[in-house]
């Protein structure tokens, strides 16, 4: 998770001093109450009820700012990077950053949590390959949201400048869902997180993004058909 500026809210290291030594922490600034960003609403409880888990970006504090309408969150510092451009050639180290994040997954999933934008960006790994999901902007509570899933998918898809890569990972049937304005069941979902576990397998794997010749500025249908009906994949080097 980089400092910056991010569409679902402001990132920036902090450091506290504890126990005579300087810790750094990562305050994420969300503007909970922007009626442009309606998912954000979701982000603060979906992170209070994941909990902690070893393989989950971890929560250690949170202020709602009831004047300006913004939310402040203290979350774990990884000092690392994302798995953005990492290639893994090792099968048996590529497994282990596997598993790790489909713990992760299971985890989440368990409490009827979808995280609705698996891709490397939203992945960290320090040296000693401990592995952390973070980026809860876009996941949704099942149960409680299934109107709102919707308008979460179309927003990540029609962005595909922005640093989240949007529709790049998106699986062909959230794509479609998205485009025809259908509701998605909770299934759909989950499939959608484990589309894009697969995605980041490859592209860890054989060190690029599968899929060529795919123009994610264009509408949601034509991203789906490329993706589905013609596309070859990037062969394997």
């Amino acid at each position: 998770m980089e400092p910056g500026e991010r569409l679902t809210g402001k990132v920036t290291i902090v450091r506290k001093r504890r126990a005579g030594a300087d810790m750094q922490y990562i305050l994420k600034t969300t503007h909970t109450n922007c009626p442009k960003e309606p998912t954000n609403n979701d982000e603060l409880l979906i992170l209070q009820l994941v909990g902690r888990h070893q393989n989950l970006i971890r929560m250690y504090h949170f202020e709602k700012n009831w004047f300006d309408g913004n939310t402040e969150i203290l979350l774990e510092y990884i000092n690392g990077q994302s798995l953005r451009g990492l290639h893994i050639q090792d099968e048996v180290q590529l497994s282990k950053v596997a598993n790790k994040i489909l713990e992760a997954l299971t985890h989440i999933h368990k409490k009827s949590i979808a995280h609705l934008a698996i891709q490397p960006d939203h992945v960290l790994v320090n040296q000693n390959m401990t592995v952390k999901l973070c980026s809860f902007g876009h996941s949704k509570i099942i149960e409680a949201a299934m109107s709102r899933v919707i308008p979460s998918l179309e927003r990540v898809a029609v962005r595909p400048a922005l640093p989240n890569h949007g529709a790049q990972y998106l699986s062909p049937e959230a794509i479609q869902a998205a485009s025809s304005r259908r509701g998605l069941n909770a299934l759909t979902l989950f499939q959608q997180d484990v589309w894009g576990m697969g995605m980041i397998i490859w592209e860890l794997f054989v060190g690029h993004y599968p899929f060529v010749g795919v123009d994610f500025s264009a509408n949601l249908d034509t991203i789906r058909r490329a993706i589905t009906d013609s596309l070859p994949l990037q062969e394997v080097p």
